[in-house]
């Protein structure tokens, strides 16, 4: 097996080294870029970061759905678990007082 030479690997200086994620808004360190930009790329760079908001708020209003949903969901599974639970206990007590007075019944003869 051959080892490698991480002696020197920081991995704390190699995420800080990585690229950022793309921006819509390009690089804001290259002011230059950004100063001298034609209005039509402005206009869609905003448009790229109003279509980027909107998504981002529809994704919020579909995980916030889906966690309603799914507690409801718990809710209901919860209330039929114990609906079952307790009409087989009523069930079960009611056939047990049945045995009993038919037991009784059937010794007396």
């Amino acid at each position: 097996m051959v080892e490698k030479d991480v002696s020197g690997y920081d991995p704390l200086t190699a995420i800080a080294a990585a690229p950022p994620f793309p921006s819509p808004l390009g690089d804001p360190h290259r002011e230059e870029e950004l100063v001298d930009m034609p209005e039509t790329d402005v206009i869609e760079r905003l448009h790229a970061v109003e279509t980027a908001q909107a998504v981002q708020t529809a994704a919020q209003a579909g995980a916030q759905a889906t966690q309603a949903a799914t507690q409801a969901g718990a809710a209901t599974t919860n209330a039929a678990a114990l609906a079952g639970t307790w009409s087989a206990m009523i069930a079960g007590a009611a056939g047990l007082v049945a045995g009993i007075f038919i037991g009784l019944a059937i010794s007396r003869k």
